[in-house]
């Protein structure tokens, strides 16, 4: 529900500006985007014929595209798909291995499946079995015959081209495409690729994420041949990847035979160094030799030791010059050299040992790498698992019953749903983009100001009827005066009545009519509403846009323009009332009272004092005063009039006046401590919808014969 904000004179006056500069100031700085959800429920009103054609749009394309597509079916296959961890391998090594490459294992069956390598061999298998491919089958698809005679024409242009290039380049090396068309095009090669396109097209492959089964489905417009070709596509992927395991067991195994050879051979070479440097040094074994040599040396060092303490004791207690002392001196030096020459030795026969030691190392180093290749052999063989398939059958293939597709529900749906969004969309960007006011709830909705009353449009054709009809009405001024009971005269008696009841507590006498620039139709406001309101009672139409006056024109476009007298004459003392205006021939009870003379000082002379009082005079005469101002952007008359005046009606045009203009309008208005009444959307092209689902539609089915005659 829209807010109405009304700005009364009263003591609230300055707390109903602030707030209303408030709301325009925020409005401003955050934009359309900003009340987006204030705004969506409007634009979805307003433009919800839109959003009902979209939306029966595109639910009829839902349906034709989907009723047009063909009928598909789909069958489906499980298989049973088991990694093998033990062929080529043994040992718990090569084990955790292969579980390690498992986790890309699936991916690279996902790639196998949906391979053209694949594709071709079962595509192979349909012309050497001779499988009957039904025309039908492929009519979902764009490999279809004329698409392939379509490639074959872009392969033959490539070629040309690219002969043409090498000529240029003055090479006689054949590019690839030449020698792709050096081999000739077969029928069998057509079938070839034409059944390659359709299996890589129709074949869906999921699962292999948490269990080892695999799902296979195929799509096609032949139930029959969707089942077939599915069983077709299993056996060939299983011999493929039978084909595949034996293939790799046979290179395993030969690798494993000339390693094998290889390792046997290097086995023999060493043990055949080994057992040569041994005959030629005359040792046996390295550790032997050296373990002995360690002997001696330890059995020498013991008995010079026990020599020398001897030696010492003997010493101690007989002096040197005694013969046993002498006896064991001899003795000690004898073990002496006998150690030194077992030392110098063992130092001699060192290199031979490293060498030898170094040679046995080699030997047992190629006899375990002969004896790993070896137990792997004999691990490869005992297995007997490189001729077992991994890949299994759990469900095979069947002729499904029912077609997946189209799904005429869902397709009308989806289209549906789309061009709900569609409207939705297209009715927020318009709302968005549409600045002006179309309607009596843009006004409402947008400036939180009440709406007095709207006027149609008064074409050329109307109002040139009018003038066929032996009525002098060329104006939309004056169309009030041709019939009194059109529809535009009926919506100038609806501004009438309202703007009378907008005050509760005091009619209002004067009225002043503005608008936020030119040509917004507030002169033919001014004009139609004076003559509705002299109907009433004595009414005077005071021209006071002394800037671009109009009236005068309107009413006195007979009169030599330095007769032509009026407002500004009779303030300035140049003329007397009854010489500045005059009564209408047709509504007596209406005077008119034109600008006159165009002044220098148009704001001075409305806010001098003599304007106030001549104002003042005019109240007793007259019941009802309107008065014709100036637009309030381009100058400030209208703030100045306003505070003169009762009743202030701002005319807004229809489909040309601006958001951003009738708000500036209005706080200009406010700012002066003015308060608008209430605003009157004129120039309607299309009134029956300005006014609703009533409103001008009761004056068309009302006044019916009228409006005929006038049209």
């Amino acid at each position: 529900m829209n807010k109405s904000y009304h700005f009364n004179e009263g003591p609230g006056e300055g707390s109903n500006l602030s707030q209303l500069s408030a709301i325009f100031d925020r409005e401003e700085a955050s934009g359309q985007a900003g009340h987006f959800l204030a705004n969506l429920g409007y634009a979805l009103k307003k433009f919800k014929y839109l959003i009902i054609f979209s939306t029966i749009l595109f639910t009829f394309l839902g349906w034709y595209n989907t009723a047009k597509k063909p009928i598909l079916y789909r069958s489906s296959l499980t298989l049973i798909n088991e990694p093998d961890l033990n062929s080529g391998v043994a040992g718990s090594d090569g084990a955790r291995f292969l579980v390690y490459l498992t986790q890309h294992y699936y991916q690279t069956q996902f790639e196998i499946l949906t391979s053209k390598k694949l594709a071709e061999k079962v595509a192979e298998r349909i012309i050497a079995d001779d499988i009957s491919v039904p025309t039908e089958a492929t009519t979902h698809l764009k490999q279809s015959p004329l698409y392939e005679w379509v490639g074959e024409l872009k392969a033959r242009l490539k070629s040309i081209i690219n002969r043409i290039s090498s000529s240029f380049r003055g090479s006689d090396i054949p590019t690839e495409s030449q020698q792709v068309d050096a081999v000739p095009v077969t029928q069998e090669n057509r079938l070839v690729r034409r059944y390659t396109s359709l299996v890589k097209s129709g074949l869906r492959v999921s699962g292999g994420t948490r269990s080892q089964l695999l799902t296979l489905s195929f799509v096609s417009t032949d139930r029959v041949f969707a089942a077939e070709i599915l069983n077709l596509i299993a056996s060939v992927y299983q011999n493929y990847v039978l084909e595949s395991k034996q293939q790799v067991n046979q290179t395993t195994l030969g690798w494993l035979v000339n390693q094998l050879e290889a390792a046997k051979s290097e086995l023999l070479d060493s043990e055949k160094r080994l057992i040569d440097f041994q005959k030629q040094v005359q040792l046996t074994s390295a550790m032997s030799i050296e373990n002995q040599n360690n002997a001696n040396l330890s059995d020498l060092s013991r008995q010079y030791n026990q020599a020398k303490l001897n030696y010492d004791e003997l010493l101690a207690r007989y002096g040197s010059k005694h013969p046993e002392v002498r006896k064991a001196f001899i003795e000690l030096n004898s073990l002496k050299r006998t150690l030194d020459n077992t030392a110098g030795e063992n130092l001699d026969s060192q290199d031979s040992v490293f060498e030898l030691a170094k040679l046995e190392k080699e030997v047992e180093t190629n006899r375990d790498l002969y004896l790993n290749y070896l137990a792997r052999f004999k691990g490869f063989n005992i297995s007997g698992d490189q001729n077992v398939n991994t890949i299994k059958v759990l469900d095979k293939a069947e002729v499904p019953g029912a077609p997946f597709s189209p799904n005429l529900q869902r397709g009308i749906l989806l289209w549906g749903l789309f061009g709900v969004l569609l409207g939705v969309i297209l009715s927020l960007l318009l709302s968005f983009l549409d600045r002006t006011y179309k309607t009596v709830e843009d006004i409402e909705h947008k400036l939180r100001l009440p709406v007095l009353g709207q006027l149609p449009f008064l074409s050329n054709k109307v109002l040139s009827a009018l003038i066929s009809g032996k009525k002098n009405i060329s104006d939309p001024e004056i169309y009030y005066t041709s019939n009194t009971k059109s529809i535009f005269s009926e919506a100038i008696n609806h501004i009438r009545t309202n703007l009378l009841f907008s005050k509760i507590d005091k009619q209002p006498q004067t009225i002043l009519i503005t608008s936020s620039v030119q040509a917004e139709g507030k002169t033919t406001v001014a004009t139609n509403l004076a003559f509705s309101l002299s109907k009433i009672d004595q009414t005077i139409l005071i021209d006071a846009d002394l800037r671009k006056p109009r009236i005068a024109n309107v009413f006195q476009s007979d009169l030599p323009e330095e007769e032509a007298k009026g407002l500004v004459d009779y303030l300035a003392g140049l003329a007397t009332f009854d010489e500045a205006s005059y009564q209408h021939s047709t509504f007596n009870q209406l005077t008119i009272l034109p600008s006159g003379t165009i002044p220098p000082n148009p704001q001075e002379l409305l806010a001098s004092f003599k304007f106030k009082e001549f104002l003042d005079e005019l109240k007793p005469k007259y019941k009802f005063i309107v008065i014709d101002t100036a637009p309030v952007l381009p100058v400030s008359d209208s703030l100045v009039l306003g505070k003169l005046v009762d009743v202030l009606l701002v005319a807004v045009k229809a489909g040309s006046t601006t958001i951003k203009m009738t708000r500036e309008t209005i706080k200009r208005l406010n700012i002066a401590r003015v308060y608008p009444t209430g605003l009157v959307l004129t120039q309607l092209d299309k009134p029956n919808k300005a006014y609703g689902k009533h409103g001008l539609n009761y004056y068309y089915s009302y006044y019916g014969n009228e409006v005929k005659k006038s049209a």
